[in-house]
């Protein structure tokens, strides 16, 4: 059997064991559409960006900056025997 929605192949089960849709019946092709269109813009493979937040793309960054400042300090630390507290 091929889905109707996700255009994936299983065997006779209720719902489609990739995007969960039951089968319309063959004379419904607005509801198949409209159920079509629903899996389109939930799966990451047709709309990366929807579920791609600001924070996820930020965090890379965060982490650069963070290890250059760890490395700024540490290069800070050996190149001048130390800290020097007195």
């Amino acid at each position: 059997m091929k889905c109707q929605f996700c255009q994936a192949s299983f065997s006779d089960q209720d719902k489609c064991p990739q995007c969960g849709n039951e089968p319309f019946p063959s004379g419904d092709s607005q509801g198949i559409l409209r159920a079509r269109q629903e899996f389109m813009d939930k799966a990451s493979a047709y709309a990366p960006e929807a579920r791609v937040s600001t924070w996820d793309k930020y965090r890379p960054w965060l982490g650069v900056v963070i290890g250059f400042v760890i490395f700024m300090l540490w290069l800070r630390a050996c190149s001048t025997m130390g800290w020097k507290i007195f």
